[in-house]
């Protein structure tokens, strides 16, 4: 898309926009961490551990995304702070603990280090190095690759061949070339796993590669057509040219192989750069004591901050921060970057809650679904059937059982809970849920049930309201809800014999 915006195939009116979704990368770099960190709210995503498989990212963790941005490589290395942090980055890429922690993920595997090779974010990383003069560890780790994870065995192929990807990778690796970026002309060159191969190209030109290191690990330098030289990429077009291309091997030290080290190649974005979208700090969404919110532009060139506190338009007319500020009321903080161009929105909702009732929650959450801890579900905000915002409490293979304390007991009528319904994910409404109430928080009875009338065969994602009518309105100091989960998903559900999961969120008591 960037390649074809800088070009002519798209119309001009589009090339703007289209270059300023490609720089989208930059509101999610954390800087602080040196990784791609969901938001949430406005805020990072907490807590934040790279190795985290969640709903943030797809079949796979912040280690496999941090590094995908084919589109502008120069401009992630810039954001990582030049060429050595970059390196050390990928250096730890392939020699941390292979060890990943939230969600088990079929897809993610043949790891070295948190690179994963059996699924396609972490395919162009080894690669990266070419990009900051290095083209000799990416040969390593190629080498390394092809000999651990292409083997002629029945578990030889150590991932899913998604449309070919894994065949692709192994073809394009054991010639000496790969196309970082779709639509890219330049590929870069390495170490081939063949002495001798030739291509025949739909033109009826052929190309022919010579590779004989005999001792020697590196390459020091490429003869095109007769032509040597040092640089570590070819473009598109000379390629398909054909000829030969001879990769030569002379015994140096690394210190003076220059072999890629200047002529490298390149992807980058130039024009339209974004402004990203600044950080809306805060302790938390909900909240019954005024909060502090600081506010902090990132990765980005000096702009100047405005915001305003009730959702209303901010423009260079609105406050300019200068300082942290208190919240002490439900707010729609909206802010803003300007500098040499203007950001999107940050947009936090803070929601001041009712203190008067504490929520506690004997079950155990699901550390990826725990919303702002147990005082969400009386925090007045519903979660609706995107519960990948964050919004829903969810409990897996249990019973939910959670008390409301009221500090100031009222006549209360009806009690109500709302759920989710999404049983191709595995949430399924409960069976049942009943209420009960107590003087003392010890000595419980049982006030009434309910239960929906929605089946786990029905696939539309949903959310309900299930409620139970007191026969004659209660002044209630304690209030006990259990929620019966549906069981083991059953034989027909792809996920037959794992644990359902009940997503609750806000609890209403009615008087």
């Amino acid at each position: 898309m960037v390649h074809c915006a800088n070009g002519n195939s798209f119309k001009d009116k589009d090339v703007p926009q289209l270059l300023k979704t490609a720089q989208a990368y930059k509101n999610l770099f954390d800087a602080s961490t040196g990784f791609m960190r969901p938001r949430i709210n406005g805020n990072w995503y907490s807590p934040f551990s790279p190795t985290e498989i969640n709903n943030h990212y797809t079949e796979g963790n912040s280690w496999h995304y941090s590094f995908y941005v084919p589109q502008d490589i120069d401009g992630l290395i810039k954001l990582h702070g030049g060429d050595a942090k970059f390196e050390a980055k990928l250096d730890e890429l392939f020699s941390t603990s292979a060890k990943t922690s939230g969600r088990e993920q079929a897809d993610v595997t043949g790891l070295i280090g948190q690179y994963a090779h059996g699924n396609e974010p972490s395919h162009h990383s080894a690669f990266l190095y070419h990009y900051i003069g290095k083209p000799q560890k990416t040969s390593q780790q190629v080498t390394n690759i092809l000999t651990k994870f292409y083997k002629n065995t029945p578990d030889g192929l150590i991932g899913n061949d998604d449309c070919g990807q894994m065949s692709a990778w192994y073809v394009l690796s054991s010639l000496g070339m790969y196309q970082v970026c779709p639509g890219n002309t330049q590929l870069v060159l390495f170490k081939p796993s063949f002495k001798e191969a030739t291509i025949n190209f739909e033109n009826g030109k052929n190309l022919r590669i010579e590779s004989e290191p005999g001792s020697i690990t590196n390459v020091s330098g490429i003869n095109i057509n007769g032509t040597p030289g040092q640089s570590a990429f070819i473009n598109y077009s000379n390629l398909i040219e054909g000829g030969n291309i001879i990769f030569e091997y002379k015994q140096m030290i690394a210190a003076n192989n220059t072999f890629g080290a200047v002529s490298r190649p390149s992807s980058v974005i130039k024009d339209h750069l974004l402004v990203p979208t600044p950080i809306i700090n805060y302790k938390s969404k909900t909240f019954n004591a005024p909060q502090l919110v600081s506010l902090k532009t990132i990765n980005g060139k000096g702009e100047k901050i405005y915001y305003s506190t009730n959702g209303s338009t901010v423009t260079k007319r609105s406050t300019n921060y200068t300082k942290p500020f208190m919240v002490s009321y439900t707010s729609q903080v909206k802010v803003k970057a300007y500098g040499a161009a203007d950001s999107s929105y940050a947009v936090a909702y803070l929601f001041k809650t009712n203190a008067k009732q504490i929520v506690k929650i004997k079950s155990k959450v699901n550390p990826q679904y725990s919303a702002e801890g147990p005082q969400s579900l009386v925090d007045g905000v519903c979660g609706d059937t995107d519960w990948r915002k964050g919004d829903w409490l969810g409990y897996q293979g249990q019973d939910v059982e959670c008390v409301i304390e009221n500090k100031d007991p009222k006549l209360i009528s009806k009690v109500s809970a709302s759920f989710l319904q999404d049983t191709r994910s595995w949430i399924v409404f409960p069976k049942v849920i009943t209420i009960y109430t107590s003087v003392d928080g010890i000595n419980y009875k049982e006030v009434g049930a309910s239960k929906t009338a929605v089946g786990i065969k029905d696939l539309t994602v949903q959310t309900q309201e299930i409620s139970i009518d007191l026969k004659t309105p209660q002044r209630l100091k304690f209030i006990k809800l259990v929620a019966k989960y549906y069981g083991q998903l059953p034989e027909w559900h792809e996920g037959k014999g794992g644990e359902a999961f009940i997503f609750i969120d806000e609890i209403e008591l009615h008087e």
